[in-house]
C-alpha cells in the first residue's frame, strides 16, 4: 500500500498500540494543538487533552494551547514528527469541524537542567523568511518600485505577476504551519509566471521520457512516418507541455550564477528555561547548490519533480518529502531529487523580480504630500463582531 497520504501509518500505529501485551507500559508523546476558544479543551481518551494557556495571534482570533498526549508502542514505527503531526492534525480538524494545528516542533533537552524545550522545526526549512526584517528603507524602496512597474506595465502582465506575488504571500504565510501546501503554493507562483511568459514546449528533444518512448518504437516496429505520428501526438498532451514548460521557464530565467550564489542563514537563540527565542547571528551557508550549479540536467530533473509534487498532492493528496529530507536531501551525500521549499521559494522570488524588471518603469510619482504624522487616521469600525458592555456601575447613595 502507497503510504504518501499516511494512511498506512496511521493503520500501524493503532495496531501497534492495539497489540500490546497487558501491563506493559506504552511509550507516551506529547505535541501542543493550537484551537479556537476562550476557554481549554482537556480530557482523556485515543488523545488526552492537558489545558496549557491562552494564544494571542493578531488576525487569528482568540484561541487556546493545549498539550496533547498520545502513546505509541515500544519497538514501534518510527513516525516522523512533521508527518505525524500532519497526519493526527488533519484528523483533529475533520473531527471537531474546527481550525486546528498540531505545531510542528520537537523536543530539546537542556544540558544540566531537568526539563526541556519545545523548538518549531519548519521554521528551519526557510530561514530567510523568519529572519529579522531588513532596514526599513530597503523594504521601501523596493515596494515604490515594484509598485511603479505594476502601474504601468501591460494590464495582462501586471495580473500575471500580482498573481505569482499573491501566491508567493499565501505560501510564506501557511509554510510554518504546513509545509506540503506552502510548496504546492510555490509551484502555483512559477506556473502562473510561466503560463504568461514561458515558452510553449514543442521540442521532443528535451523531454526527459522521449528515450523510453523510443525504445517503444522500435519495439513494436513502427514505422519512422508512425513514430513520427506519436510523438506530435505525445506532444498535444496538456499534461506534458504543461510540466515542461514549467520545467523551462525555471531553468532558463533563473540567472546562471543563482545556484553558486553564496546565502546566508540566521540562526536565532533560545532561552533554556523558557524556550522564548533570544537575539540569534548570521551565518555563511555556502552556495545555494553546488549540485545544481555544477549539473544541469539534475536541476530539470529536481525542478520536475517539483511539479509532479504540487500535482500529487494537488490531486490524490500525496504528502511532500519529510522534515530531513527537505532540509538536508535524500541518500548518501545529501543530494536532492527534487527541489526544497527554500530553493522553490527563492527561485519564485527572483523570477518575479525579473518578470518585474523586464517591465514598467520604476520611477515612482512624487506622491510626498501624502506622506501623514503617525497618528490615529479616524474612527476605526469593527464589522461582523459583537460587542458587549459591562455593566454600568451603581450610583453612590449622597
Amino acid at each position: 500500500m502507497d503510504d504518501s497520504t499516511g494512511a498506512l501509518r496511521l493503520r500501524t500505529w493503532i495496531n501497534d498500540v492495539r497489540a500490546l501485551p497487558k501491563g506493559e507500559r506504552p511509550n507516551n508523546f506529547a505535541q501542543r494543538l493550537v484551537y479556537p476558544g476562550i476557554g481549554p479543551c482537556q480530557g482523556k481518551g485515543l488523545l488526552s487533552a492537558k489545558p496549557l494557556y491562552p494564544v494571542s495571534q493578531l488576525g487569528e482570533g482568540v484561541q487556546w494551547a493545549s498539550l496533547i498526549q498520545f502513546v505509541q508502542a515500544a519497538g514501534g514505527q518510527d513516525v516522523e514528527v512533521g508527518e505525524r503531526n500532519a497526519m493526527i492534525g488533519a484528523l483533529i480538524t475533520v473531527a471537531s469541524d474546527r481550525r486546528c494545528q498540531l505545531i510542528p516542533e520537537i523536543t530539546i533537552g537542556v544540558e544540566g537542567a531537568d526539563h526541556s524545550v519545545l523548538m518549531p522545526i519548519n521554521l528551519q526549512t526557510d530561514d530567510t523568511l523568519t529572519a529579522p526584517m531588513p532596514p526599513w528603507r530597503q523594504v521601501n524602496k523596493e515596494f515604490a518600485s515594484m509598485t511603479a512597474r505594476l502601474l504601468t506595465m501591460d494590464d495582462d502582465d501586471a495580473a500575471a505577476i500580482m498573481a505569482a506575488i499573491h501566491m508567493h504571500y499565501s505560501s510564506a504565510l501557511l509554510f510554518a504551519r504546513d509545509l506540503t501546501g506552502a510548496y504546492a503554493l510555490a509551484v502555483g507562483g512559477v506556473e502562473t509566471l510561466a503560463a504568461r511568459f514561458g515558452k510553449i514546449f514543442t521540442n521532443w528533444a528535451e523531454w526527459d521520457k522521449r528515450q523510453s518512448w523510443e525504445k517503444f518504437f522500435t519495439k513494436v516496429a513502427l514505422t519512422e512516418h508512425q513514430a513520427q505520428a506519436m510523438r506530435d501526438r505525445l506532444l498535444e498532451d496538456n499534461h506534458i507541455r504543461l510540466t515542461e514548460r514549467f520545467v523551462s521557464y525555471f531553468c532558463e530565467n533563473l540567472p546562471a550564477q543563482f545556484w553558486s550564489e553564496n546565502v546566508t542563514t540566521y540562526v536565532w537563540g533560545i532561552d533554556a528555561d523558557s524556550g522564548d527565542p533570544l537575539e540569534g547571528t548570521w551565518h555563511k551557508k555556502g552556495p545555494r547548490s553546488t549540485q545544481f550549479a555544477e549539473d544541469p540536467d539534475a536541476l530539470r530533473k529536481a525542478v520536475r519533480a517539483a511539479y509532479q509534487r504540487r500535482s500529487r498532492f494537488v490531486h490524490a493528496g500525496e504528502r511532500s518529502a519529510g522534515f530531513t529530507e527537505e532540509l538536508f536531501g535524500a541518500g548518501p551525500g545529501y543530494v536532492r531529487n527534487s527541489l526544497s521549499y527554500a530553493q522553490l521559494r527563492a527561485g519564485l522570488r527572483q523570477l518575479i523580480r525579473a518578470e518585474l524588471s523586464k517591465r514598467g518603469d520604476p520611477d515612482f510619482p512624487d506622491l510626498d504630500r501624502f506622506i501623514v504624522e503617525d497618528r490615529p487616521s479616524g474612527r476605526a469600525r469593527a464589522q461582523g463582531a459583537s460587542f458587549q458592555r459591562r455593566p454600568a456601575s451603581p450610583p453612590q447613595g449622597r
